[in-house]
């Protein structure tokens, strides 16, 4: 938040390096996720991504916070850079294709529930958020209660397979603005 204090010559220069800077640790992520998952570490290579992705959607934030007026959007949109479900919407954005700026919200806005009501008619289950709930299943284990159950713990499902590694698109894009530059 202390972004929102810079006069914009300071936030434009003190932006400009923590866009490198967030990238380039976004790019050590990602290539250390590589080496995990050529060494056949595959659920270290999957939180990697993760973390990765997260990395990079926080260079996207930056950016937009940016270009966004200094008015209450500023600080409001500045505190999407801590919170995972926002870099979480960030980074599956850009593996969507939306057809034009409406699908966009309908696509934010339905990402970001906290819990949903889904299952057949008639009778429908309460899920967690699944941007959430995957990155936490993957990387922790838990003493959960589901409904009307019995508590047990959750464990990080063993990752078998790993797609050929290329860096996921929320990097790419990120990777090739700061090369604009």
């Amino acid at each position: 938040m202390d972004l929102s204090q810079l006069a914009d010559a300071d936030l434009f220069s003190t932006g400009a390096r923590g866009l490198r800077l967030i990238l380039a640790n976004a790019l050590n992520l990602w290539r250390q996720a590589s080496f995990a998952e050529r060494a056949g570490h595959k659920q270290g290579a999957v939180i990697l991504t993760g973390f990765a992705e997260e990395e990079a959607a926080k260079f996207h934030i930056l950016m937009d916070a940016i270009r966004c007026p200094r008015d209450n959007r500023f600080s409001e949109h500045l505190r999407n850079f801590y919170d995972h479900l926002a870099r979480g919407i960030y980074a599956r954005h850009y593996e969507a294709r939306p057809a034009d700026f409406e699908e966009v919200k309908r696509y934010v806005n339905s990402e970001r529930v906290a819990l949903y009501l889904d299952g057949p008619e008639g009778f429908e289950w309460i899920f967690r958020n699944q941007i959430i709930e995957r990155r936490e299943s993957q990387i922790y284990v838990d003493y959960i209660q589901p409904e009307e159950s019995r508590h047990s713990w959750s464990c990080p499902t063993p990752v078998l397979f790993f797609p050929p590694y290329a860096p996921t698109k929320v990097l790419a894009v990120a990777r090739s603005l700061a090369a604009c530059v």
